[in-house]
């Protein structure tokens, strides 16, 4: 890399010398992802930065945010760690505010799309991915664009068809879980914890005996209960396919499956992803092309759910399970209901099941004209569909019988189970039309952009809990009580339009001197009447100063471009959708006197 390639013919000799020769504009010409289009990477006058796939392609990750950990100078990439689901990390580019999510815009083919769809892409449908970092690259994206922009592009195929398989298996553990002491060492820091409060000692010296040998577990265990609850590994792995070629029409196909377990026994993720992207050349200055995607992931969880503070409070000298076979009951040789009801083997084995599935569609539909050479009038329609289903179901569950009496422990048992069930749909609708203009007369390179944008967001929620189900293996909401107080329901509807007109001016002289202009107006139906619009202005210029001839007999400097640039951002993730509204809550109050 970073030389130019020679083809030396061996014929029959035996030594061979060759010598490379300096190629430090070769990436200069390559053609980066900005916003709206495309520009050489030497014509560039604010700040992006540009991913290699190759970088990202053959990352074990479970998502493609983590992919791009460190990929790009200043961009961090937070990973927190959690549960199969919860763990595609997030993005940020220019800081973090007080006000709203600090993530960046996310574009995939031209389309925004939120942080969880962009997550969910796979890494080996990726062309080539941009970040657009300062505010006059990031500011012909107006008031969404505060903190960065990220722009995909997916692949489209070319030439003979080929075939392509990519997989990779994975084992994970716990990087980190707490390592608490054991029973013994336990008991000893609680007596001397009652010493220093001026109590007498928890555990006589017998009983310290007594656990130290480990004599009594019906009374004295030594659990740990972290390796009794998890599992030890969790295996992840990814199968992937894709199909691609085409001369006139262009195609790429592809289809991957990724599980991932979770540490949590029973707790399965899975994933399955489509993607189809066909462009094809319906004249000499007509063009078409269509991106459709679908992602479903879940899981389907037939083991209750824990809570890991509940975890972290059960003591070693708490029984898992007595000797008879029954629920432990006995904490430090004593009845403990508190801990034996939350006791967190029992919960997976009897306390319930939960599961969630998500459906994500995003369908593009465009089209380019090019009625003379230059210009290009391009339209986008696209729609972005999202329905998840979350249910929950908590089981009944019998009392603890006490060790010592075998009597039941009445606050131990769970006597009213219930079902609660989550749904959401989401519609994402946008209708864009650009025009382009390139031209270059001798040393002076023009290129206008304009464009308008309408979008349409629809959102709708509904929560329903049922309770007193006649037993705990029905998953139907009416299979429940009927009567009002065994019922709660709600949910909401949220709707948001948004109008955008934008343009962008670049002007270069024999490629050394460079200066870009942009204006953007965005209005939103999430402001009041008469104060929907803003205006978001940008200016950049560069100087390549190694273009110049006092620079030509400067081996030791191969590029040097001194940059200055100015835009404004703006933000209205922090802004609801009905915030200018005043509204009243209903409710009743009574007032006694």
């Amino acid at each position: 890399m970073g030389y130019n390639t020679q083809e030396v013919i061996i014929n029959d000799r035996a030594e061979i010398n060759v010598t490379l020769t300096d190629a430090p504009s070769s990436n200069l010409d390559d053609v980066v992802v900005v916003g709206y289009g495309t520009q050489k990477k030497v014509n560039l006058s604010g700040a992006v930065n540009t991913v290699s796939t190759k970088a990202i392609v053959n990352r074990p990750t479970t998502s493609l945010i983590n992919a791009l950990q460190g990929t790009v100078p200043g961009m961090a990439i937070k990973s927190t760690p959690g549960d199969v689901g919860a763990d595609l990390g997030s993005i940020n580019v220019r800081g973090r505010g007080n006000l709203g999510a600090s993530e960046p815009l996310y574009l995939v083919d031209g389309v925004i799309v939120p942080a969880g769809d962009f997550a969910r892409i796979n890494s080996n449908d990726v062309e080539n991915i941009s970040v657009l970092k300062d505010a006059s690259s990031s500011s012909i994206y107006g008031s969404r664009a505060a903190y960065g922009v990220i722009l995909v592009t997916t692949k489209k195929g070319s030439g003979a068809a080929k075939v392509t398989y990519n997989a990779y298996y994975g084992n994970q553990t716990a990087l980190y879980l707490p390592d608490f002491v054991g029973a013994y060492d336990y008991a000893i820091l609680r007596n001397e914890a009652a010493s220093n409060a001026g109590k007498s000692a928890v555990y006589s010296a017998a009983v310290l005996d007594i656990i130290k040998n480990q004599s009594d577990p019906d009374r004295y265990p030594d659990n740990d209960w972290f390796a009794l609850t998890l599992k030890k590994n969790a295996p992840m792995m990814e199968h992937q396919l894709n199909i691609s070629g085409g001369e006139k029409t262009r195609y790429y196909l592809s289809g991957a499956y990724f599980t991932q377990n979770s540490l949590i026994p029973g707790k399965d993720l899975k994933r399955y992803s489509l993607r189809t992207n066909i462009e094809t050349q319906v004249s000499e200055k007509f063009k078409i092309s269509t991106n459709l995607s679908f992602v479903r992931d879940g899981f389907d969880n037939e083991k209750g759910a824990i809570n890991f503070t509940t975890l972290s409070r059960e003591t070693p000298l708490l029984v898992a399970r007595q000797s008879n076979g029954q629920w432990g009951s006995v904490n430090g040789g004593i009845i403990d209901a508190t801990l034996a009801r939350d006791n967190t083997l029992r919960k997976l084995e009897e306390g319930g099941r939960n599961s969630y599935n998500t459906n994500r569609f995003i369908g593009n539909l465009n089209g380019t004209y090019t009625p003379v050479k230059g210009l290009e009038i391009g339209g986008l329609f696209s729609y972005n569909f999202y329905n998840t289903l979350n249910s929950a179901f908590i089981n009944t569950m019998n009392p603890i019988n006490n060790f010592f009496t075998g009597l039941p422990i009445a606050s131990t048992a769970v006597t009213t189970n219930q079902l609660t069930e989550s749904w959401e749909n989401t519609g994402r609708m946008l209708a864009q039309t650009t025009a382009n203009y390139e031209k270059t007369v001798g040393k002076h390179y023009f290129k206008a952009l304009v464009g308008a944008s309408y979008e349409n967001y629809n959102n709708r929620t509904i929560s329903t809990i049922r309770k007193n189900f006649v037993n705990n293996d029905l998953n139907a909401i009416n299979g429940g009580s009927q009567l009002p107080e065994n019922t709660t329901a709600s949910g909401g509807i949220q709707q948001r339009a948004f109008a955008s007109v934008f343009g962008r001016l670049n002007y270069s002289f024999n490629d050394t001197y460079l200066f870009e202009a942009s204006l953007r107006n965005d209005a939103s139906s999430q402001f009041a009447p008469g104060n929907r619009s803003g205006l978001y202005p940008s200016f950049s210029a560069a100087w390549r100063i190694s273009k110049e001839g006092f620079m030509q007999d400067v081996k030791a400097v191969n590029e040097l471009k001194l940059r200055l640039s100015y835009g404004k951002l703006g933000n209205i993730n922090n802004v609801g959708n009905y915030d200018f509204y005043d509204g009243l809550n209903t409710g009743t109050v009574v007032i006694l006197d």
